[in-house]
């Protein structure tokens, strides 16, 4: 699949994001922008990419693992959710509000999803953090 110079400098713009995505949440990213590209294109699904339930999205599959050649595929977001581990949910968090056996239970006190503490956790904000 050939792009055109707009094309090209439009994905070169969605993998900065994706880059950047996965250094703010402390995720190894060791693509280049055409690795990254011919992995999309190879999948028939770049012109599905999004963030909709049926959207194509590029996944881990050692979600330990960061985003390598070897360990990237491209499937459908539904299911690259499903496949998500949700254990740090399960760790003692220590917020402005005080300590809370797991960010579910900060995000039922602060009125708030799971996915807003965590990324509060992982951004590194002013009283935040894991309790050891």
């Amino acid at each position: 699949m050939s792009f055109s110079p707009e094309e090209l400098k439009y994905w070169r713009g969605i993998y900065i994001q994706h880059r950047a995505q996965c250094g703010q949440r402390g995720i190894g990213f060791d693509l280049t922008f055409e690795e990254w590209l011919e992995v999309w294109t190879a999948s028939g699904l770049i012109k599905e990419r999004g963030r909709t339930r049926n959207g194509a999205v590029m996944g881990r599959k050692d979600k330990t693992g960061a985003f390598t050649v070897d360990n990237v595929e491209i499937t459908r977001a539904w299911k690259n959710m499903s496949n998500r581990d949700f254990s740090t949910n399960r760790k003692a968090i220590r917020t402005p509000a005080g300590d809370f056996d797991s960010v579910k239970d900060a995000a039922e006190y602060y009125g708030v999803t799971p996915g807003a503490i965590s990324q509060r956790l992982s951004a590194g904000k002013q009283g935040y953090s894991y309790l050891d």
